[in-house]
């Protein structure tokens, strides 16, 4: 399909300062053949220069027509690419576009979907940051609100679904349905919404809450709607009261779309990836914990975000980094979660240090001259460090002051727009405090601090000093303004045991802490203890040592995860050898109660083994991850969240002969460990550890995927088949993965399997030809298939010399788009950091 205009900055503001946009009518027929849409639209807008010039968005495959206030509107000038442009306008108009446009294949658009189990069709879209224009003609910019009047036409045993109420329905030409919506308030482009389909709907309503969830009918039995609904009702009432405003809308739908990039904040009714919203085997805390996550995350965004919006995509981190950390602060208070914020600090704060370490870190501001860099922009800077940098806030002026400046902020600027400016404004008059300067020093300048204990003992045993020392990188010297808590910890009792606490602000490069000085040395010191800042740590060495033995034997989980955060990062940067990191997990993860935390823990180590550790230790890493996970499947609870997270690193580290027959024997249907039942999710993840080892096959995917064929199986079986462990497989896998047509979802599950680090041998001819197809990608098939294929396909698990050369190369040859070469620089970065880490283990053996 069409990509549309690329607007830029300078074109939004010249248009924002000439037109009102009053409203638009859309009636959108989705009962045409199965590639094609057709919508009219009416825009209602005014100019403030009689007899201007403007241009509005059409990213169709043709319009059928164009009349404004009455006339023709030449057609012979419009391109997908540049727009229609818009002659003689009046001080108000009237301009109406019928058009024909294709369904989405990428990232945005509106997206079809056939479910592969009946052959039900739904259909759902995405429009942020600039993709409106790809289903209606519209002027597609976050500061030209207007009311939206959607009306859809479908089969008759659809629903439809939108921003507001349906008002009306009526019966349409040959057995359709139109239905009807009421019109909305003011709102942008990228946040109105249309999803149809035979969908199965639940609703709640309580305390004038009106509440849907829309599904497919095969999911019913999976779908706890309770849970989610009661957790949405104390969501809603959390940030009524903290922001000040009641929720904007008469109601809030969230539809579960069968394919879908991730979850979308659409005003009133908010679109998630089923997978993750809908769960149909056995699933942990954890998960439970980063749905209601990212459903918290989409909550905020009714206020921040939608009543309140950025005027243009310069302003996109703050949009999505105070959701994310919303979201948290928000779980923390009204959800039965155990310790949020201690999954914020391995999720988001340590994915964020490492996105500020690589050569496309950037400061979390960062211009956005057009909408192709606010796409750029979607990335663990812009999320994860952002939120970060918001918890840091928020902590440096206290979290009454912070809800205070929150109030005023949505009080003057409801249904309007705003900058980060307006939100500075707000949050210096509540406080009294220069937040400019503050947030100049964390928002403009790339990389993070590291907070570094030095701790000088006596004869005596206590303490002469305790100094926190702030480093800054070499290329980005600037010192930051952080608060902390700094902390003590004694052994006793088998465990650690907090002794006391200084909060202390630390701006320069060296910091006494005078409150611990004269007082008897600990086990370990704790630089910011509760989390409260975005920096690395690094211990002194003796917490070190209590560390990476005891970790578990701190107290609480969010400490723990401070230390094991820390871990991870001391991997990344190259300081901490792979199988020394790994030795640490499995010495003391098997003693964490939460399965949240080890969970993340071991995704770092799996890490740890594939792609950081000299590659003739990674047979004896997989041994030793897998024996530590099945003496704990055996240690944890039978039937305990614990027991399910740790069987599941048991399979995926199962390499021996012994752990791959018993694997198969739970497929045949023999008795596993108590506790744990065999479902379908269960099966799937056993049999690609078989055909990772070779110890299944093609045939067997496909009676898997027969005896579960659905949307779930669909995607789990293109894993597998692209991890069946022969060249064809391979060959066969990768020609989907770049089809033209494949989905994107369809694209990265193929891509997962395809790169699995066991099978560098089978491919390694792939690094050649991935380089060689990547621009024929781009060029055949769009900016958005490209930039999926370049991530996922990337040759990461060919950790040598000679790989990175060729990413080198293909950089240096110039890449067709600047989104493109981020990512290819970044996986390109990430291997010069896999091979430095393999070169530290290496001199780690002993």
């Amino acid at each position: 399909m069409t990509a549309g205009v690329n607007l830029t900055q300078a074109q939004a503001q010249r248009r924002a300062a000439l037109l009102d946009v009053e409203s638009y009518d859309i009636h959108v027929d989705l009962t045409g053949p199965g590639d094609r849409f057709t919508t009219t639209t009416v825009i209602r807008f005014g100019c403030r220069t009689p007899g201007a010039s403007t241009t509005i968005e059409c990213a169709a495959e043709r319009i059928i027509a164009a009349r404004l206030n009455g006339r023709a509107v030449d057609l012979d000038s419009w391109a997908p690419a540049t727009g229609l442009p818009l002659d003689g306008l009046s001080v108000t108009n009237e301009l109406t576009v019928r058009a024909e446009f294709g369904y989405a294949a990428g990232l945005w658009g509106l997206f079809r979907t056939v479910d592969p189990a009946d052959g039900a069709v739904y259909a759902y879209s995405s429009f942020e940051p600039g993709a409106a224009q790809r289903v209606f003609a519209c002027f597609d910019q976050p500061d030209l609100k207007a009311a939206f009047t959607w009306q859809a036409v479908i089969p008759s045993a659809w629903r439809a679904i939108s921003n507001m109420p349906v008002a009306t329905t009526s019966p349409g030409p040959d057995g359709s349905t139109v239905v009807g919506f009421a019109p909305s308030p003011r709102m942008s482009t990228y946040v109105t919404v249309l999803c149809a389909g035979p969908f199965a709907e639940a609703r709640s309503r309580v305390e004038g809450r009106d509440l849907g969830i829309f599904h497919r009918a095969s999911m019913t039995p999976h779908l706890d709607a309770d849970a989610v609904f009661a957790l949405t009702r104390r969501g809603m009432a959390f940030y009524e009261t903290e922001f000040g405003q009641p929720y904007p809308l008469p109601k809030l739908d969230y539809v579960a779309a069968p394919e879908y990039r991730g979850a979308m904040e659409n005003f009133g009714c908010v679109v998630f990836n089923e997978r993750d919203f809908v769960f149909r085997s056995r699933t942990t805390p954890a998960e439970q914990l980063r749905r209601g996550a990212v459903i918290m995350h989409e909550l905020a965004h009714m206020w921040f975000g939608n009543l309140v919006t950025m005027r243009w995509w310069d302003d996109l981190w703050l949009n999505e980094a105070f959701a994310t950390w919303a979201s948290y602060w928000c779980l923390q208070a009204v959800s039965d979660f155990a310790e949020p914020w201690a999954d914020f600090a391995v999720q988001h704060k340590a994915r964020g240090l490492k996105a500020d370490q690589e050569a496309s870190a950037h400061p979390v501001y960062s211009d956005a001259p057009d909408v192709e860099a606010a796409e750029a922009g979607f990335d663990d800077i812009t999320y994860r460090k952002g939120a970060s940098v918001i918890k840091q806030l928020a902590a440096y002026l206290g979290e009454p002051t912070f809800a205070v400046a929150l109030r005023d902020y949505f009080s003057r600027h409801a249904w309007s727009n705003a900058t980060f400016g307006d939100f500075v404004a707000c949050l210096e008059k509540a406080s009294g405090r220069d937040v400019t300067a503050y947030a100049d020093q964390w928002l403009r300048t790339a990389q993070a601090s590291t907070l570094r204990v030095e701790a000088t003992v006596g004869a005596d045993g206590r303490y002469e000093q305790v100094v926190i020392v702030q480093e800054a990188p070499a290329a980005h010297p600037t010192l930051r303004t952080h608060r902390v808590d700094v902390a003590l910890y004694d052994r006793a009792d088998g465990t650690l045991q907090r002794r006391g606490s200084a909060a202390m602000e630390i701006s320069e490069a060296r910091t006494p802490v005078p409150a611990l000085t004269g007082q008897p040395a600990a086990d370990a010191i704790l630089p910011d203890d509760n989390d409260l800042t975005f920096a690395k740590l690094r211990f002194d060495e003796r917490t070190w040592q209590t560390v990476r033995t005891s970790v578990s034997s701190l107290p609480g989980q969010l400490q723990r995860a401070v230390c094991w955060t820390s871990a991870a990062d001391m991997l990344h940067s190259i300081e901490l050898p792979a199988r020394e990191f790994v030795r640490m997990v499995c010495a003391c993860l098997p003693a964490e109660p939460s399965g949240a935390l080890a969970g993340i823990v071991l995704r770092e180590a799996d890490a740890a083994v594939d792609y950081f550790a000299d590659a003739s230790w990674r047979p004896t890493g997989r041994r030793a991850l897998a024996q530590a996970a099945w003496s704990a499947v055996h240690s944890a609870e039978a039937g305990s969240a614990l027991q399910l997270m740790w069987l599941r690193c048991y399979c995926g580290s199962a390499g021996t002969a012994v752990d791959l027959e018993r694997l198969r024997s739970w497929l045949d249907g023999a008795a596993p460990p108590p506790g744990v039942s065999v479902d379908q999710e269960l099966r799937w993840l056993i049999l690609q550890s078989l055909a990772a080892a070779g110890a299944a096959g093609e045939a067997e995917v496909e009676r898997e995927f027969a005896a579960d064929n659905s949307v779930g199986g669909r995607y789990a079986a293109s894993t597998t088949r692209a991890m069946v462990a022969t060249p064809q497989a391979k060959e066969l896998a990768w020609q989907t993965a770049l089809a033209p047509g494949t989905s994107v979802p369809l694209r990265r599950a193929i891509l997962t399997g395809f790169t699995h680090p066991a099978h560098t041998a089978l491919t390694e001819p792939y690094t050649a030809r991935y380089f060689a197809q990547l621009n024929e990608v781009w060029r055949e098939q769009g900016g958005e298939a490209a930039r999926y294929v370049a991530e996922y396909g990337f040759p990461a698990a060919q950790v040598s010399s000679a790989t990175l050369a060729a990413a080198d190369g293909w950089l240096a040859d110039g890449a067709p788009s600047a989104s493109l070469a981020k990512v290819v620089a970044t996986a390109a970065d990430r291997m010069r950091r896999a091979l430095a880490a393999r070169e530290l283990d290496r001199s780690a053996v002993h």
